[in-house]
């Protein structure tokens, strides 16, 4: 027990050092928690029965010494196995007892906090005069574009305004020629 005390107090000193130097990294700590685990009673119950079990194991190899017909001393060589093998499960168990009270979980997030940047104010007129001709080179182009489009599509755009003008015309005459058929037509006589 007394193993496993200094191991847990030798642990719990270096996690704390650990601790303390990442506390020191920061202007800060926004959130800390543990989540520790006390196994010493744990410990001390699987100490216990290993213990019984040695004791248990003792016996049975007196018996066996002492056994003189074959099916005792399988009999007994059965409950031998299975007290060696509680035996070694619970020192295992110890074993990985002791090794996590050496071991410990550190989970650090960093954040930076965020420095305003004074604004660079600067003048740079040949910049603009270059990016100012660009504009005005790509503006024209747009406009050399449309009128190219404007040329070359007028003949067809004067054919849709005459058949408008002449479907126009010809509906004018129907209807005038309509018009008059109805009122020029003689009165019935009566």
């Amino acid at each position: 027990m007394s193993r496993f005390n200094s191991i847990r107090e030798t642990a719990a000193a270096r996690f704390d050092e650990a601790r303390r130097e990442v506390r020191a990294l920061g202007e800060r700590v926004k959130n800390e928690q543990d989540d520790a685990q006390d196994v010493t009673g744990k410990y001390v119950d699987l100490e216990s029965n290993l213990r019984n079990y040695h004791a248990e194991e003792a016996q049975y190899l007196e018996i066996m010494r002492r056994s003189g017909s074959i099916k005792d001393t399988l009999a007994v060589a059965e409950r031998l196995a299975d007290v060696r093998g509680r035996i070694e499960r619970t020192q295992g168990q110890l074993n990985l007892l002791a090794h996590q009270t050496q071991m410990a979980v550190l989970e650090v997030t960093l954040c930076t906090e965020a420095v305003a940047q004074p604004v660079d104010v600067r003048w740079h007129p040949k910049a603009e005069i270059k990016a100012a001709f660009w504009d005005a080179a790509d503006d024209l182009s747009v406009y050399a574009n449309f009128m190219i489009a404007v040329l070359f599509r007028l003949p067809v755009f004067l054919l849709w305004v005459i058949t408008v003008l002449v479907s126009a015309l010809c509906g004018w005459r129907l209807l005038r020629w309509v018009w008059k058929r109805l009122l020029s037509a003689p009165a019935p006589a009566g």
